[in-house]
């Protein structure tokens, strides 16, 4: 009721919403004033979270630049690379259907590092996504390696990561398997 009062005391909005609709009852417009404040909001919402995601992508600038200038790496077929900003997490996720673009305030705080394996015949599309942290020693461990709906790489994929450890001399190879449990699901 309070609802109702309000608009029924605010003639210039009930006024506005008999001229947007003119043969509607006050009903409809209540509902119809009520989803563009469900509008309105949910693109407040976006803007703010625009805002943070900015916010985040300045923090995470040097630690992409350490992680590129540490991991990105090719090999005949496949390629490992770093996304450009936190914004590609999401994407990747929904592309892949997994979690990892919940990654993003860790990945900025530097928690953890999120690498892009690619097929170099189609470097664009999402093929296989690395979460990777970096140990005391320097080096840094593999903990999560999924592809489509978190399935686990195949063998040439641990092939291609043997290969990438080996040649960048940063990756703990024990870390490297054929069998990762999605961390989001434990």
């Amino acid at each position: 009721m309070w609802f109702l009062g309000t608009i029924r005391g605010n003639s210039t909005l009930v006024d506005w919403a008999k001229n947007l609709i003119p043969n509607a009852s006050l009903g409809r417009r209540i509902e119809i004033l009520h989803e563009m404040q469900n509008q309105i909001s949910a693109l407040n919402k976006l803007e703010i979270e625009k805002a943070a995601l900015q916010e985040m992508d300045k923090q995470y600038a040097p630690w992409k630049e350490q992680l590129k200038k540490a991991l990105e790496w090719k090999n005949q077929n496949l390629g490992i690379f770093i996304p450009e900003s936190l914004d590609e997490l999401t994407v990747e996720g929904k592309i892949l259907h997994h979690c990892v673009g919940s990654y993003k305030k860790d990945v900025a705080q530097r928690k953890e590092g999120i690498l892009f394996l690619r097929k170099l015949s189609c470097p664009d599309i999402p093929y296989y996504t690395l979460d990777v942290v970096k140990e005391p020693s320097g080096k840094y461990q593999v903990r999560q390696c999924h592809g489509n709906c978190n399935s686990n790489p195949t063998p040439e994929v641990v092939e291609a990561l043997k290969k990438w450890a080996a040649d960048t001399g940063k990756v703990d190879e024990s870390s490297i398997k054929d069998d990762y449990r999605a961390l989001c699901c434990l």
